[in-house]
């Protein structure tokens, strides 16, 4: 009983999501997001490009598409992050604000839709944070986002 009242409420959750941008699952402690510093992380030391597009990774319909699943989702997605830094190599800083918009995808691990996750980055000069989307389902050639540049290690 208590397996099916989960599955169903994770049904629930996906219906939801699927038409909304609305977020599930914010990482906070306190009301205050968990920041993240990139110093403090093992990036990916082969992403190198910065993507052509302006909207890849700001927007939902063009999201990062790290993958990695259930296994290893969350970890290539803060692996990401911290291969990222400022314009002029500012350490980066990000949190999880938790999960959104739902897509079809073949990986989904219930039904056939799948979340993005939703981040905030920010680094030393930066007036207001930078947003971006990213699947932990789906797996593409990553780029950096316009506006940031590589972390030098």
């Amino acid at each position: 009983m208590k397996k099916a009242l989960f599955i169903l409420s994770i049904a629930i959750c996906f219906t939801a999501c699927k038409s909304s941008n609305k977020l599930v699952g914010t990482t906070t402690t306190n009301n205050q997001l968990l920041l993240i510093s990139s110093e403090n992380v093992e990036p990916f030391i082969d992403i190198t490009q910065v993507s052509d597009d302006s909207n890849y990774g700001y927007s939902e319909k063009n999201p990062i598409m790290i993958g990695g699943g259930a296994a290893n989702g969350a970890r290539n997605q803060v692996r990401y992050f911290a291969s990222l830094a400022g314009p002029n190599g500012e350490v980066v800083k990000f949190a999880r604000l938790g999960s959104c918009c739902g897509y079809k995808s073949e990986n989904a691990l219930f039904g056939d839709y799948a979340l993005l996750d939703k981040y905030q980055l920010t680094y030393e000069g930066l007036e207001d944070p930078l947003i971006f989307y990213i699947s932990l389902y789906d797996e593409e050639e990553v780029y950096i986002p316009k506006g940031l540049t590589a972390r030098k290690i």
